[in-house]
């Protein structure tokens, strides 16, 4: 869903949120956008205004879900965070293989690369309470949203399906990306080692940077502008 309003865009970023997230974690950047760019938002099925359809827990259900979005008129940059990261990346290879419209660049936060195995045991079958404390061991939410617990028990079932669908997830070998990708880290996020940022070249035949901020998990957070500022500047140079 549109985040702000633009007649014309010269460019378009795309927004995927972490796990637990919705299009509504981004709401906040749109009046820091400039005029002629759009922010969008992407609710998957079962969150914001999509609350009535069925949570999804497997990826092949989700890039069909992603699929049914219809190209956007003008250069987009895919932008996701944690597991939003690995979903942008997921729906630029649909894209690919569909021959339709690629974004302009990719840009990944938070996330280590889609072929690296995880480090971690999986959480997503723990009792509520003990799932809940390993997803603020590792920050999997903004501390802001951890301090009520009436809401975190709103999102459970959110989170439970997001975690089921990360770590059941199974990396695909294919054809490299044809596109730039950006690699964004908190210095220090206890999910990501921001020194494999280098694995993600592996995902294209294009170019690959990193942009290391201080921080941990949701550095983003306190550089928002600064994130505002280079995924503007991918989105105007795609209309170039």
């Amino acid at each position: 869903m549109p985040l702000n309003t633009v007649v014309r865009p010269t460019g378009v970023v795309v927004c995927l949120a972490f796990g637990g997230g919705s299009s509504a974690a981004y709401r906040p950047w749109a009046a820091r956008f400039p005029a002629d760019v759009q922010l969008y938002g992407i609710d998957l099925p079962g969150r914001a205004a999509r609350y009535h359809e069925p949570l999804l827990t497997r990826m092949e259900a989700i890039t069909q879900a992603l699929a049914a979005v219809p190209d956007f008129e003008a250069p987009a940059v895919f932008f996701g965070h944690s597991l939003g990261a690995l979903l942008a990346y997921e729906w630029a290879q649909g894209l690919a293989e569909a021959r339709r419209r690629q974004p302009v660049r990719l840009v990944v936060s938070g996330r280590s690369a889609p072929q690296a195995p995880s480090e971690r045991a999986p959480i997503h079958r723990l009792p509520d309470d003990a799932f809940l404390e390993e997803v603020k061991r590792y920050q999997g939410l903004p501390e802001d949203v951890l301090a009520h617990r009436e809401l975190v028990e709103l999102m459970l079932p959110v989170l439970r399906a997001d975690f089921t669908l990360t770590e059941t997830y199974r990396f695909r070998a294919r054809a490299p990306l044809a596109i730039p990708i950006t690699v964004c880290c908190g210095s220090f996020d206890p999910m990501v080692d921001p020194e494999r940022w280098l694995d993600w070249q592996r995902c294209t035949s294009a170019s690959c940077e990193r942009r290391l901020y201080e921080g941990g998990h949701f550095y983003l957070l306190d550089h928002r502008d600064a994130l505002i500022d280079m995924l503007t500047g991918y989105a105007r140079q795609g209309c170039t």
